[in-house]
């Protein structure tokens, strides 16, 4: 597969001609031009939010938690992650259903 880096570097620094391109690569012109005209690093763009079914009704208190963290004075040498403590504050405060500290990553 041929990338914009590549279709950018022929028609600006080897001079190859849009025509070109299109011969040497199978793209349509439209979509070289195009390349051509945008000179952004191309991106990955979540359309729409995806759903949290599980953890959606709890996503304010988690992040309500791990801010409290995160200001909270350190009292001891090795700081919880985040996951432990979203696991021990759930299953402790909000009654979630306990499951091992093993299958919490960390």
């Amino acid at each position: 597969m041929v990338d914009k880096e590549y279709i950018r570097k022929q028609h600006f620094r080897e001079g190859w001609s849009i025509r070109k391109i299109t011969r040497q690569t199978g793209i349509c012109r439209k979509t070289v031009r195009r390349m051509l005209r945008d000179s952004e690093i191309p991106a990955y763009r979540l359309k729409a939010p995806r759903p949290r079914p599980v953890t959606g009704p709890y996503l304010e208190i988690i992040r309500t938690w791990l801010r409290e963290d995160r200001n909270a004075p350190g009292n001891s040498a090795i700081p919880p992650s985040a996951s432990t403590t979203v696991w021990w504050r759930s299953t402790v405060s909000v009654g979630a259903s306990p499951t091992s500290a093993r299958s919490c990553r960390t």
